[in-house]
């Protein structure tokens, strides 16, 4: 949802394609998704996340989402259980 909610908001949501791990893609075109282990789509975009990950890498990936974009990393708050 915290990716999404970004991608909403700015002019060029093709740059978080440039947020990867050393050796994985995190972020993919539609087409492009058997590069993922457990691709998702991001709604409203021609884009997919992968989501075969840790929760704690999880949250430095929306960090980095977060920072590439400019936004302020400390207004980030992640809720855990049902909502």
């Amino acid at each position: 949802m915290a990716v999404a909610t970004i991608l909403r908001d700015v002019d060029d949501p093709e740059r978080i394609k440039e947020v990867s791990g050393r050796k994985r893609t995190y972020f993919v075109e539609e087409g492009q998704q058997s590069e993922l282990v457990k691709p998702r789509q991001i709604p409203d975009t021609d884009l997919y996340l992968e989501t075969n990950f840790s929760a704690n890498t999880v949250v430095r990936t929306i960090e980095r989402v977060i920072n590439k974009y400019g936004y302020d990393g400390t207004e980030l708050e992640i809720f855990t259980g049902d909502s």
